[in-house]
């Protein structure tokens, strides 16, 4: 989503905007903001084949230019700010070394989101960027990038390979691939130019745009040599990125710019002040090129003079010469004659010394005119770019601001999400309770119910408990009367047992005697049978 941005009103020299200002307005984005790209769904063209490559090419170059801008073009005024061994600005190989692995950075998420625009999704474009992403090729680095990732999409691996297994061969991330492409350029360059430090091979990298081939053509002097500011002020040639300590270029940009883009809260709590301030000398810029122009200018002079005295003494001494000896051979009217031509060139000749010393005065006053003006264009123009530099100083706040309430925003946005989730749920879980509650309910009036019945019961129970127990006692004092009957009756029945246990044996007695008649008897009927049957035998057989 895009982020809008109060506008200022900025003196020249001086950028503002936004990324959604259009293309015209469109200001450098900061290599910190560079990312993947979020397009609305449905607005992805269909990828791009590698049959035109050139196309590809002028595609990412143009975007990279729209969004990069002070990183896509690092150029020689990088060379000309500062004054230490290796001549690439006060910058050390750690500091040179994270600027171009920013700027790869910058080139490598560029190409990213450029595949997210093409339709591919942003996993796969990093897996194709980690796997096949080297910035080595015949043409810039993001286009040799660009081919190359498309070249591992279009392969068979890309569609089969596995989204959370990187394939052997690739990186980890993108800070790996950024430090080996810079040791592998590094390398190369120093191969090709072995006299080269690793510090300024990174510079060369950076003014060449990462093109290696164009990085070994560089050639620079470096003015911290005395013998190279010799050669340069004997040759005449008046070079001001080379003679001052700062550039007079418009288009150029100071080593402290890619330092501040590189790192720009680092460098808001480096320096109390703008960072180009620290570049620049703290007297007057005007008093000192005059000054180095002056001594320049009177060596020159003195040099001049001094050939032109030598000349026309040599010239005399020659015409002398020839005086003696045309005295010696000729007549004195030719000599008279020879003599006026001799002194007519003497005049000639000093009239064009002093030709040639009032133009030298008139040199002279307009070199000194045109210092003076470019020494109070220079003051303009520094302070043109302090006031540039703390816009932009302005700028990247608020776009840090900015992108601190983003992230707030975002953060507050995901616990809302989160917050409206655990709501739902939690409404989910009350759903679930007022059910439970509602069955609870019923079972509760259902107890009620059957405790008020219980209650019933147990009363009734407890009424009949209250007369069985008094029927009990009622019982108990029954018994208590039977037991004292039961003991009288015993006392009473002692002596009708003694009477029982005579009738017993009496009985027993008789109970012999009836056995013993019942045998007699038994005997005595059958005998009567076997006589009968005996009878009824015979009268069967008649």
């Amino acid at each position: 989503m895009g982020r809008k941005v109060s506008k200022k009103p900025l003196r020249a020299g001086a950028t503002g905007g936004k990324r959604n200002v259009p293309l015209a307005a469109a200001v450098p984005m900061h290599p910190s903001d560079s990312g993947i790209l979020k397009l609305p769904p449905g607005t992805f063209p269909t990828p791009v084949n590698l049959s035109d490559p050139t196309r590809v090419a002028a595609f990412a170059n143009s975007s990279l230019k729209h969004n990069l801008g002070l990183w896509f073009n690092p150029g020689p005024s990088l060379y000309n700010y500062g004054s230490d061994e290796n001549g690439c600005g006060n910058f050390s190989e750690e500091q040179l070394e994270e600027i171009v692995i920013n700027y790869l950075d910058c080139i490598y998420k560029e190409v990213i989101s450029r595949l997210v625009s093409f339709g591919y999704d942003a996993a796969l474009a990093l897996r194709a960027v980690l796997c096949n992403g080297h910035c080595y090729g015949a043409v810039d680095a993001l286009s040799n990038i660009m081919q190359n990732a498309l070249a591992y999409l279009n392969t068979v691996a890309a569609n089969t390979a596995d989204d959370w297994n990187a394939p052997a061969g690739a990186f980890s991330d993108l800070r790996h691939l950024e430090e080996y492409s810079l040791a592998v350029m590094v390398c190369l360059l120093q191969q090709i130019r072995a006299d080269l430090s690793r510090g300024e091979a990174m510079c060369y990298l950076l003014m060449s745009r990462l093109r290696v081939r164009r990085a070994s053509s560089i050639k620079f002097p470096s003015l911290s040599h005395p013998g190279n500011l010799q050669a340069a002020s004997t040759a005449g040639a008046f070079t001001p990125g080379a003679a001052l300590p700062f550039a007079v270029s418009g288009d150029s940009e100071p080593s402290s710019v890619y330092a501040a883009a590189a790192h720009p809260l680092e460098s808001m709590k480096r320096f109390d002040s703008a960072p180009s301030l620290n570049f620049f000398p703290k007297q007057n810029i005007t008093n000192k090129c005059f000054s180095e122009l002056k001594m320049q200018d009177s060596r020159r002079q003195q040099e001049v003079e001094e050939e032109a005295e030598d000349l026309v003494q040599l010239v005399l001494k020659r015409l002398e010469v020839m005086r003696i000896e045309d005295e010696k051979r000729e007549d004195k009217e030719l000599q008279d004659q020879k003599t006026e031509m001799i002194m007519d060139l003497i005049r000639q000749i000093r009239k064009l010394v002093d030709q040639v010393k009032a133009t030298k005065q008139w040199a002279q006053q307009k070199v000194m005119q045109a210092v003076q003006k470019l020494g109070s264009n220079t003051h303009e123009l520094t302070v043109l770019r302090v006031e540039r530099e703390e816009n932009q100083r302005a700028v990247n706040e608020i776009q840090v601001l900015e992108d601190s309430t983003m992230e707030r925003r975002a953060e507050m946005e995901s616990v809302l999400k989160k917050a409206s989730k655990y709501v739902d749920r939690v409404s989910a879980l009350v759903k679930k309770l007022e059910t439970g509650n509602s069955d609870i309910r019923a079972e509760i009036e259902a107890a009620k119910v059957s405790e008020s019945l219980s209650l019933t019961a147990c009363s009734e129970l407890i009424k009949r408990e209250t007369k069985s127990l008094k029927k009990l006692v009622a019982c108990k004092k029954e018994k208590k009367k039977m037991q004292e009957e039961i003991t009288e009756k015993r006392e009473k029945i002692v002596p009708v047992q003694q009477q029982l246990a005579e009738v017993q044996e009496a009985t027993k007695q008789a109970e012999v005697s009836m056995e013993f008649e019942k045998m007699l008897l038994k005997s005595v009927l059958f005998c009567q049978v076997i006589t009968i049957f005996k009878f009824l035998t015979l009268i069967l057989q008649m």
